[in-house]
């Protein structure tokens, strides 16, 4: 039942060395593979080939690749283990490309159909633009059926991150973090803003918080391949991408710089997902009352106004809730901030620690129990409970 689940929610993947054509399951297109002539094969190259793939002249980079690492607490009991991190935050660079094609907004070739921006190299991620319809570790089957837009001349593109759904750690983690840090450098002067017409997640209402004016906006139509003669683009990241430090800086910045800080950063905050309809933490009722009971605030951020959001928890000493969108609100906190995620132990994934890390937070993981404990880690994590008394003396000590 579990694989049957899962074959609903994404493509399946295949990861051998040969391309093998691949029923796309999708209960919301309900798209079938089209015909062999409607589709091109895209070789991928790796991150250094860039430049000469985008004919790029003018490039700059703006940060250097990191290597960093991330210590933690992990608790599955009221006694920690510490777990570490090693990871690698991709060199930005922008600078001006030439006749490339955005394949429904997920995978960027040039006329050679060499691919200069994909999400290929980790296919497990499931990270993939809704037109594939086969991929291996090499190179992708790519629909070209669709008609084509061309876009306007010089503007910036952002189409070449994968995940343009509506999910809010993927729009701000992997877009708008990185347009703010070019917008404050003021790289992006004189642009318009390309981008798809279905960025969700909450994107219009930060991208407000951080003074970009709407009138920039150009939107690039859902289904169709996007032609850019001439554009100002980023590099890709080419995974479901970490942000460089300088990338999350500059996000706060232009957010509280506009809004500031609403007092004292004195408040601890519980993150509800009750109203939501996946990870399901099935105590959540319980452990909302323990965090009452230890002074916490119980907070569903989905329904506070985003300017609401940026002042509850610009005044955050301790943020803690389920793996989820929520917990991207520790950027508006102050560095110093403790963030707890709660999730089971095998989703205690990095992307979350490297945020806190990189915003200068504190950070540590709650492990509960899977209902589905022999299922794929993307199917333990549909429901977990946490143990109410572990719960209560891991945050009762913040």
């Amino acid at each position: 039942k579990a694989g049957a689940i899962r074959a609903t929610l994404d493509p399946l993947i295949d990861m051998s060395s040969e391309p093998v054509e691949v029923l796309r399951f999708d209960a919301r297109a309900k798209e079938d593979i089209v015909s062999t002539e409607d589709r091109q094969r895209v070789t991928l190259h790796p991150f250094a080939t860039w430049l000469e793939n985008t004919g790029c002249q003018d490039a700059q980079v703006i940060c250097e690749q990191a290597e960093k690492t991330s210590d933690f607490p992990f608790f599955e009991t009221a006694e920690p283990s510490m777990i570490s991190y090693t990871y690698t935050a991709p060199e930005l660079r922008i600078g001006t490309v030439e006749n490339v094609t955005c394949f429904n907004m997920g995978i960027a070739v040039n006329d050679q159909m060499q691919a200069i921006a994909d999400d290929f190299q980790f296919p497990e991620c499931a990270a993939l633009p809704s037109g594939t319809l086969a991929a291996s570790d090499q190179y992708a089957l790519l629909r070209t059926d669709r008609p084509t837009w061309v876009a306007p001349d010089d503007c910036a593109a952002f189409l070449d991150m994968p995940i343009f759904r509506n999910e809010f750690y993927h729009t701000v983690a992997q877009y708008l973090s990185r347009l703010a840090l070019l917008q404050k450098k003021g790289l992006l002067d004189g642009h318009a803003l390309l981008m798809p017409d279905n960025l969700g997640g909450g994107a219009y209402a930060v991208l407000d918080a951080m003074g970009i004016d709407r009138k920039r906006l150009v939107l690039a139509p859902s289904g169709h391949n996007v032609r850019l003669n001439t554009a100002l683009m980023p590099s890709p990241s080419f995974e479901m991408r970490k942000p460089q430090r300088a990338e999350m800086y500059a996000l706060r910045d232009l957010i509280l710089s506009r809004h500031g800080a609403g007092g004292p950063q004195d408040k601890k905050i519980y993150i509800s997902r009750r109203n939501l309809n996946n990870r399901i933490l099935t105590n959540e009722p319980e452990l909302e009352a323990i965090a009452r009971e230890l002074g916490y605030v119980v907070v569903q951020p989905e329904t506070l106004p985003f300017n609401d959001q940026v002042t509850l928890f610009s005044q955050a000493k301790v943020i803690v809730g389920s793996t989820g969108a929520g917990l991207v609100n520790m950027v508006h906190a102050p560095a110093g901030a403790t963030v707890v995620c709660m999730t089971i132990k095998d989703h205690a994934i990095d992307f979350w620690p490297v945020m806190a890390k990189d915003l200068g937070h504190d950070f540590a993981f709650l492990a509960g129990q899977s209902f589905f404990p022999d299922a794929p880690v993307q199917v333990q994590t549909f429901d977990f409970r946490v143990d109410p008394a572990v719960f209560r003396s891991v945050m009762g000590a913040y």
